[in-house]
């Protein structure tokens, strides 16, 4: 399963909502897919109020929910991963398209954290013959400005000798 945060290319990030691959190019609107699938499947007329509960725009509020949402979603996506193929031209219970080509998404970085510390011994210095440089790891921080979504450049800047791409 591969979730994503995603939006229509023409549509401002402002409304970026979890989305799921469902087929190999196909990309599922979770929420209003579970919104229809509680309804439809097993006949719950709060779906609506459900769905924004237990697939929120965010994955990081996503994640606090825990089980229950992690419930919700196996069943919705495996419900959501059939009907792409019987009927993918399915609208959701507001008139949304639940499946989009993923050629028509625009991805975000999945999660953004408030803070990136990360510790500098992941990698052996291969000047001295692979053995790390300390017997202490370095620490640093990243700005999480710097974290860039799935498919945009990664620019060098011109007072940049070596460009670590982590």
């Amino acid at each position: 399963m591969k979730l994503m945060r995603y939006s229509r290319r023409h549509e401002p990030s402002a409304l970026a909502r979890m989305g799921v691959l469902v087929a190999e190019d196909m990309v599922a609107d979770l929420r209003a897919g579970h919104a229809l699938f509680l309804l439809e499947e097993r006949g719950n007329t709060k779906g609506e109020a459900l769905a924004d509960i237990f697939i929120p725009p965010y994955i990081t509020q996503f994640l606090y929910l825990g089980e229950p949402g992690w419930e919700a979603l196996a069943e919705t996506y495996a419900w959501m991963a059939e009907l792409v193929h019987k009927d993918p031209a399915t609208r959701g219970l507001r008139g949304e398209d639940l499946f989009i080509p993923l050629a028509e998404c625009r991805l975000y970085a999945p999660v953004r954290p408030a803070k990136l510390i990360a510790v500098a011994g992941n990698y052996r210095d291969p000047v001295h013959g692979g053995q790390p440089k300390s017997s202490l790891p370095g620490a640093f921080c990243k700005l999480t400005s710097a974290l860039a979504r799935p498919g945009r450049d990664i620019i060098k800047p011109v007072v940049c000798e070596v460009l670590d791409c982590e």
